[in-house]
């Protein structure tokens, strides 16, 4: 397996309660480089990487997260 084959399996995950959206831009821009699965974002930064992603590139976000629902 190739790195390329591999990363369409991996989520670039930035979940710091402290991520502003300068990080989640750059974030997106390591993912379009790696050619990842997805992004894994927290639910209040979720309209940022709208257009920013290339190709497949999902949007994930999490619930509950990290203090439970």
């Amino acid at each position: 397996m190739t790195r390329i084959e591999l990363a369409k399996f991996i989520d670039h995950t930035l979940l710091a309660p402290e991520a502003t959206a300068r990080d989640i831009v750059k974030l997106c821009e390591e993912a379009n480089e790696l050619k990842v699965a997805a992004v894994c974002i927290s639910p209040s930064l979720l309209p940022i990487p709208h257009g920013l992603l290339s190709g497949e590139i999902a949007i994930a976000c999490v619930t509950g997260f990290p203090s439970g629902a």
